[in-house]
């Protein structure tokens, strides 16, 4: 076996996990950092600290509890301890989140030894990984090794590194009674004895005895007798479900289809036992259905509701979004402390609207808290957070992700916050509408990935008519440039608009976008209509070693369990081969094909099966079973993991950004010399290369594709690479030799990046590296040798440039030094095509290159003119009248925005960050008002409007615009509103303190999850042994309009059990009007006097999301957490009744216009609701059952 683990690097790190590895731990008292052995306890999924062998865990984490992994120092408890912190490398460390409350605990660790840490990273992660796709028998094992260590008297000793090789008992009767009275479960001696007799076991018992002990306490005989009875074969104790009578019983009881093969495969996955045979001889015991019935995998809610289902196209109003209130509060609002990691976890929560109070930090950086300065909250970094926000705001969910601000900082600090928002998001943020004439919101679909700002607008004369303005042209025609490398004009496509000089080169490219020649042909080196499989991950190509090779690597990921795949060309014949793991072993498979008599190219394993492209076969042999032979059979499931082409070419460099690649080709002083690097963007590559002493970047974009570059497509790198060496890349130079790394001796040239020279003599002013700044104050010049500019403006530093104002002085804490993203750009300007005219200066040049009409442009964020050439002086004057009259406009609208940023305290440059949620006083004199303003009101306040006859209002409002609800201001405790009276008057983002564990986040959870007359049945429990759950009852209460709310409850359950309580044919009928507004809530609720906390544990779930039959339903905690095992057993059943459902909520409407028409009033709204009455009734008879929870509503939901 040594042999084996040396080889498998998965199982190596599991064992020395196992084993036990020496890292440092960093934990939240204050108590230092020290070293500690961290083990992993396999059977439990379990890690362990201990100080010294044979003692008790210091620090414990329950591996199926962990929400991330964090690589890295950048967790509190690293912070807390800084100068300890620094002396580690952030390369071997590791923030471990877990627990199942708002508030997670973290273990940090690092690895002290290097080679520990890839067994740290990579073994936790693959036990988490394992944890969570456990089967429920296997869960249950695991949980019940974690109680069975704790039975014993001396808990430490089953973590010692000899716990192998140790034998654990539970010793006696007493010690078994005493953890069933943990348990809430009440076992009296002479049961034990009967019991333990039945099962021919002693009162001493290793493990294996006391797992049938626990099977046997949870087990309810009676209940399957009573209900499951006729799909059970076999003697009393030995009875079974063949597949037959599975089928049958998903079909009569669970109103399921499924096929008897389906459902071999459904006993196998869920029975998980490796000894019970081939596929042939599956079926389950009395004890495993029992099981089934009680696991997720049989759970009322509907498996169909994990995916997005709805149609995401609508106007953002259309849709509820989960929203969170005082986002970074760990707690109250009094004195609990301010965190980054609220933000992580509620976003992981599904939270797609977070609020950030900004407030004015003493060192200039914003902070986040509660209130002003006299807050006893602690407060965070808006920076922090902002970066937190990004490294988290993707993991759930790819809807859009809205920043609430609530802006209490100077301009100075909010200009910071623009800053950063830009610098940290890039392009997911929204800095414009998406369509500058669009009418209604953007749809969340096309908003995937999008941040965007909630916050006050600065009001500017005129600002409603800005972006029309900058569309407006006021020139265009072809002029020349003047290209400074070849000392040439070249002549463009020149547009003049009320804002900038845009410009389309014919034939010229230096950013990361490709442009060739006017005349070029779009390029493709395969067939667009044919499948490429060369692009797929899954191809392996062709092996030099063919079959031997293919097993190899199969045996290398065999982990992945039966089904590991992977494609290859086959030995001996054209065409392709399956190579699959199964049953401990490759196998082969050819992929047979053949062409129809419409020329069209079919794929197939037998004949039964056909498919136009191989990719579409084996999608197929993912959801349905390869048979290979009788009882043999393989569902294709992970692939092999094949390098790209790339990865090993000498021009490839993964670790190369756009500096270092610069620096590498300015030490290559070569022509043509190139290297290919990962892009900024996602799916991107770049490809930088050397000309004329020039370095340019060319963007290689991939959509799961093609490469792309301009009209060039290829199926690999490999290839486009090949290809440019023999075909002009740019102006007839081809590429060349790979870039090679210098050495720190070598002496790099004075080439150009992008035509402008930042290398010179150092001891010159000239010679001095270019700073880009940009002005944070105005600055008036009162010497000769200094310089004057507005705020804003950018420049160089510390002697700098500006305008026609050449090496020049200024005072260097009026400017901050402008991030290396805007550095680029100011030197890409030109070849973006745009000249942005703002703080702009024209002056007339003298004859260039031959050119007599000549005109310098300098833009405000550049230092060099954009020289532009004309043919007749007439047509030069114009242009150059225009374009001064612009920077003129301009120059006065900038005054009138810095004036009015005074009496507003909104900053410019956060304003324009500010696009969909522009928040505006709720006015119901202007309804419905811009599609881009929205309103914030309090619970207070908006529940004068959900009262009945002002509802309307808020309704109309809704339809075209978004509205925001915050708790009332007296909630300082943190507590929460009830969300649902807002969410049926159809306000988008209820915003709710996702710290607080009460009843309204549940129903927020549940909500956020996601059909007529609903029949309940309780059956019985498993595991309730959350708190003292002693003589346990069961809440059942319906939330949604106020016709459907109802609440009720069972018997109690005297007995002390709560392994396994049983309320047998415990029914209930629930009559509900309006399914897709209702939510449908169990709480697990006991009558012990002892305790304060009423509701132990809970489930809330959608109504349109419940499944009919016998169902399980998995318990959660306070805070919307999974509880290990703890379940209900009910019988639901879905009664159709619509058209009794139509005629009382006609009824309803009815009654609310003759009570109107009797007093007199609203004769507008009486006929209205007589209008609607009539279109109920029209379709009472015929309207077929609305089955889904979008065929009717108007309003979706997205988190």
């Amino acid at each position: 076996m040594e042999g084996y683990y040396d080889t498998n690097t998965s199982e190596k790190n599991l064992r020395k996990l196992e084993r036990g590895v020496v890292v440092t731990v960093f934990c939240s008292s204050k108590k230092k950092p020290e070293n500690v052995t961290l083990r992993a306890i396999l059977e439990t999924k379990e890690v362990i600290c201990i100080l010294y062998e044979g003692g008790k865990p210091e620090y414990r984490v329950y591996l199926p509890f962990v929400k991330e992994v964090r690589p890295g120092l950048n967790t509190p408890d690293f912070e807390r301890w800084p100068d300890e912190a620094a002396k580690y490398d952030p390369n071997m460390a590791l923030g471990i989140f877990h627990g199942l409350e708002f508030n997670l605990s973290c273990l940090s660790i690092v690895a002290l030894d290097p080679s520990d840490y890839p067994a740290l990273k990579e073994g936790i992660t693959q036990l988490i990984r394992e944890a969570m796709v456990s089967s429920y028998q296997i869960q249950k094992e695991r949980w019940l090794w974690k109680e069975f260590y704790k039975i014993q008297k001396n808990e430490a000793s089953a973590y010692g590194t000899d716990r192998l090789s140790k034998q654990f008992f539970i010793k006696s009767l007493s010690e078994l009674k005493s953890w069933l009275s943990k348990m809430n479960y009440k076992l009296k001696q002479k049961e034990a004895k009967r019991l333990l007799k039945q099962l021919k076991l002693k009162e001493k018992m290793v493990f294996q005895e006391f797992y049938m002990v626990f099977e046997e306490l949870i087990h309810s005989g009676d209940i399957i007798t009573n209900h499951f009875n006729q799909y059970l074969c076999g003697r009393v104790g030995e009875r079974r479900m063949d597949p037959d009578n599975f089928v049958s019983f998903l079909e009569e009881d669970q109103k399921e289809t499924f096929s008897v093969e389906s459902s071999k495969l459904m006993i196998k996955h869920f029975v998980d036992d490796q000894m019970r045979g081939t596929l042939g001889t599956m079926h389950f015991t009395e004890k495993e259905f029992y099981d089934y019935l009680l696991s997720p995998d049989n759970s009322v809610w509907n498996p169909e509701q994990d995916q997005v289902t709805m149609d995401m196209s609508q106007p953002l109003c259309d849709y509820w979004i989960a929203s969170s209130h005082n986002t970074y509060l760990t707690g109250n609002q009094i004195n609990s402390d301010s965190s980054v990691e609220t933000y992580a976890r509620a976003l992981r929560m599904g939270c797609r609207c977070v609020e950030l109070d900004c407030w004015d930090g003493a060192d200039g950086i914003p902070l986040i808290r509660h209130g002003g300065k006299v807050s006893l909250t602690r407060s965070v970094r808006f920076d922090d957070v902002v970066k937190t926000i990004h490294a988290n705001a993707w993991q759930t969910s790819e809807f859009p992700v809205i920043l609430s601000l609530e802006n209490h900082c100077s301009l100075p600090q909010q200009r910071h916050m623009a800053q950063v928002l830009k610098d940290t998001f890039k392009d997911e943020l929204v800095t414009a509408p998406l369509d500058a004439m669009e009418r209604q919101l953007p749809s969340p679909e096309r908003l995937r990935r999008k941040i965007i700002i909630k916050d006050r607008k600065l009001k500017v004369e005129g600002d409603a008519d800005e972006k029309r303005m900058s569309l407006d042209v006021r020139f265009s025609g072809i002029l020349h440039i003047l290209d400074k490398a070849e000392r040439a004009w070249v002549p463009v496509k020149c547009v003049l608009t009320e804002k900038a000089l845009i410009y389309s080169p014919k034939d010229d490219y230096e950013g990361e976008d490709f442009e060739d020649d006017g005349d070029a042909e779009e390029y493709e080196d395969y067939d667009s209509d044919e499948e490429n499989i060369e692009m797929e991950p899954w191809y392996h190509g062709r092996l030099s070693r063919g079959r031997r090779e293919a097993e190899e690597l199969l045996k290398e990921q065999k982990y992945h369990g039966d089904g590991t795949y992977l494609v290859r060309d086959s030995d001996k014949e054209p065409g392709y081969s399956v190579s699959f793991w199964l049953h401990g072993k490759p196998n082969h498979c050819r992929i047979q094909s053949r062409v129809d008599e419409d020329w069209t190219k079919m794929y197939y394993f037998n004949d039964s099966t056909c498919k136009s492209t191989v990719k579409e076969l084996l999608e197929y042999y993912k959801e349905n079973p390869l048979y290979l032979a009788t009882n043999k059979s393989v569902l294709l499931k992970e692939s092999v993991y094949h390098p790209p082409d790339y990865i090993k070419q000498p021009w490839y460099f993964s670790s190369v950004n756009r500096r270092a690649a610069e620096e590498m080709l300015r030490r290559n002083p070569e022509d043509g010399r190139f290297l290919v690097r990962p892009g900024s963007a996602r799916d991107t590559f770049a490809l930088s290369f050397r000309y004329h002493g020039k370095i340019r970047h060319f963007r290689i974009s991939r959509q799961g594709g093609p490469f792309v570059l301009g009209l060039y497509r290829f199926c690999s790198l490999v290839k486009l690479v090949d290809f440019f060496k023999k075909t002009p890349l740019y102006r007839k130079m081809k590429l060349g030799r790979p870039a090679v790394g210098a050495t720190t001796d070598e002496q790099a040239d004075d080439c150009d990046i992008y035509g402008c020279s930042i290398y010179s003599d150092p001891n010159s002013p000239e010679g001095l590296s270019m700073v880009n700044v940009r002005a944070l104050y105005d600055f008036r010049g009162d010497q000769p040798d200094q310089m004057t500019f507005r705020r804003g403006q950018s420049l160089g530093m510390w002697k700098g440039d500006l305008g026609d104002m050449r090496q020049l002085l200024f005072p260097a804490n009026y400017v901050e030094v402008m991030p290396e993203k805007e550095n680029e750009k100011t030197d890409l300007e030109k070849e973006s095509g745009i000249i942005e005219l703002a703080g702009g200066i024209v002056e007339i040049s003298p004859e260039v290159e031959g050119k007599k009409n000549v005109l310098n442009v300098f833009s405000n964020n550049t230092a060099k003119p954009f020289v532009i050439g004309f043919d007749h002086h007439r047509e030069m004057a114009d242009w150059g009248d225009a374009i001064t009259s612009i920077v003129a406009a301009l120059e006065n609208r900038d005054r009138k925005i810095s004036a009015q940023e005074g009496r507003d305290n909104r900053a410019a440059e956060l304003s324009d960050l500010v696009v969909y949620c522009q928040a505006v006083p709720f006015d119901t004199k202007n309804i419905p008002g811009r599609h881009s303003e929205m309103s914030s009101l309090s619970e207070v306040k908006v529940a004068a409007f959900l009262a009945a006859e002002r509802i309307t209002t808020i309704t109309n409002y809704n339809c075209y615009q978004v509205s925001r609800i915050f708790p009332k201001f007296t909630r300082i405790g943190s507590d929460n509103y009830d969300p649902v009276p807002m969410w049926i008057g159809s306000c988008q983002m209820v915003a709710l303190n996702y710290q607080t564990p009460d009843k309204p986040m549940q129903l927020n959870q549940g909500w956020f999850r996601q059909n007529g007359n609903l029949t309940i049945t309780i059956l019985c429990g498993r595991l309730l042994t959350v708190g003292a759950c002693l003589k346990p009852f069961i809440v059942m209460e319906v939330l949604g309009i106020p016709i459907d709310n109802k609440r009720i409850r069972t018997s109690l359950r005297e007995e002390n059990n709560g392994l396994m309580p049983v309320w047998e044919d415990e029914k209930h009928d629930l009559d509900i009007v309006c399914p897709p507004l209702a939510l449908l809530r169990f709480e697990l609720c006991s009558d012990n006097e002892l305790i304060d906390q009423k509701v132990l544990a809970q489930a809330t779930i959608p109504v349109l999301a419940l499944r009919e039959g016998f169902r399980c339903v998995p318990l959660q905690n306070v805070y919307s957490e999974n509880l290990p095992l703890s379940a209900l057993l009910i019988q639901l059943a879905i009664n159709d009744k619509e058209n009794e459902n139509l005629s009382r909520i006609a009824e309803e409407v009815r009654n609310m216009y003759q009570s109107l028409a009797s007093l007199n009033r609203e004769p507008d709204r009486v006929q209205k609701l007589m209008d609607t009455e009539k279109k109920i009734l029209e379709t009472l008879g015929g309207r077929r059952k609305n089955s889904n929870v979008y065929g009717e509503l108007p309003i979706g939901r997205y988190k």
